[in-house]
């Protein structure tokens, strides 16, 4: 019996042995590199939101990780609309080299010759070159699974915005939750595939607004109708993102980034929506990153920042190749402990950054605009060049040229150089019929102006 115990142990023993072999021998979550998610909220303005000043609090859960993560103030988009910010995202480049400046926007002479046809004509996209590697295919070729999902029209195949994702999932015209609903149909596929890149594309912040219970509140003094339920689609939103981080457990090896691609206006320089112009509440966006395993600090950095910072950020943060075509700047010093940090601190400061926007179909109905350090330049072709100090004008309502025409005039410079960056693009245009149901989709998304 003695010599039976003693052998039962020793098996046991050895089993334990090579379980425990086993086991530390296998790759852990924490040897891997970073799964890599990118959630980007459609038209979402930063100064609605709590973590930007805005009260009462619109998106706690977004505040709630914002005090666990670097929160660029002064984080702007390359244009005002989503084709041409989403494909600098993309491909960290001005829209001056992708070339996506006409998407599906169907202006009254497009809906005229749509009706005079019948319901059958054609809307003319711009597709991001081939030469020029995406967002996706980067991760792609570093051995990432990767999967994306939109539910804006202007997100798709057309535009070449699909390129380099092994999953992707259109939803266009629905809500963040069955974005939600699909992401849990693929955790496990995702989980299995690690790492993993995920882009999430949410367009219910973008008209129309719907009002979401319990967001929907009735704020007091100036707010419009159209303001309280752009709102509550900010606290929708923000919902869904949160139940799409525990989903994932974004806490463990995860590297977040959320961000807008344009903002809204409320008339706040007479208009409504993203009509054609680049003014603040427009360009500004929304940049936060996120990562506990990676160790990214909680702080605020009040420097110029862009869309096409983006991608040197992600692939450097996640050990990628750097890619000869980007425009923009890595980030990264300032998310971890560099010493090449207060250098990059000084380059931002003394750099530039551009925005585009066509403002008809005409050569020359075209907006741009420069920021540096608190001045904004903006050249409008429907308006007098203007020039803002961030300092004292966040809102954008005094132009003050006159009194800084030095400045303006070095900004017109550096402008007028940028400008000649257009003629390297090579975009190519695609046809796509516009039939009643597209027709339909750009109606409910105000792009039938």
């Amino acid at each position: 019996m003695r010599s039976k115990a003693l052998f039962a142990g020793a098996v046991l023993l050895i089993v334990g042995y090579v379980l425990l072999r086993a086991f530390s021998s296998s790759p852990s979550s924490d040897t891997l590199p970073p799964n890599v998610v990118v959630v980007l909220i459609d038209t979402l303005r930063p100064d609605y939101l709590g973590v930007y000043g805005h009260e009462p609090e619109t998106a706690p859960f977004i505040s709630r990780i914002a005090r666990r993560s670097t929160v660029f103030t002064r984080a702007f988009s390359t244009s005002s609309w989503t084709a041409p910010s989403t494909a600098s995202l993309f491909t960290s480049t001005y829209p001056t080299r992708h070339g996506v400046i006409v998407g599906f926007r169907a202006h009254q002479q497009r809906e005229m010759n749509f009706r005079k046809a019948g319901g059958r004509a054609t809307v003319e996209v711009n597709r991001i070159p081939d030469d020029l590697r995406t967002l996706p295919e980067l991760f792609q070729e570093a051995g990432y699974a990767t999967f994306g999902l939109t539910s804006n029209r202007n997100i798709g195949d057309e535009e070449g915005f699909t390129r380099g994702f092994d999953l992707f999932y259109k939803a266009y015209r629905l809500p963040a939750e069955v974005i939600y609903d699909e992401i849990e149909r693929w955790k496990e596929e995702m989980e299995d595939s690690r790492p993993y890149f995920l882009y999430i594309h949410l367009n219910d912040v973008h008209t129309p607004y719907l009002e979401r219970e319990p967001y929907y509140r009735r704020l007091a003094g100036h707010a419009s109708g159209n303001q309280r339920r752009y709102l509550s689609e900010i606290g929708y939103v923000d919902a869904h993102i949160k139940k799409i981080y525990n989903l994932l457990n974004m806490d463990r090896n995860t590297l977040l980034m959320v961000l807008s691609d344009h903002g809204e206006e409320f008339a706040d320089h007479g208009g409504i929506g993203h009509g054609p112009h680049l003014y603040r509440e427009l360009n500004q966006v929304l940049m936060l990153v996120h990562s506990r395993a990676l160790g990214i600090p909680s702080q605020r950095i009040n420097l110029n920042v862009s869309l096409i910072d983006v991608i040197p950020t992600l692939i450097e943060l996640c050990g990628l190749q750097r890619i000869p075509q980007s425009q923009g700047t890595s980030l990264a010093p300032l998310l971890c402990d560099d010493p090449g940090r207060e250098d990059l601190r000084g380059r931002l400061e003394a750099r530039t950054l551009f925005a585009h926007r066509i403002g008809g179909f005409e050569p020359e109905q075209q907006h741009w605009a420069a920021t540096f350090q608190h001045w904004k330049f903006y050249d409008p072709w429907d308006d007098r060049p203007q020039l803002f100090d961030h300092r004292v004008d966040l809102a954008e309502k005094r132009n003050v040229i006159e009194e800084h025409s030095d400045l303006a005039s070095t900004l017109m410079e550096q402008l007028e150089v940028f400008k000649k960056t257009a003629d390297e693009s090579t975009a190519k245009t695609v046809a796509v019929p516009l039939d009643d149901e597209l027709f339909e989709t750009l109606q409910s998304l105000g792009y039938v102006e």
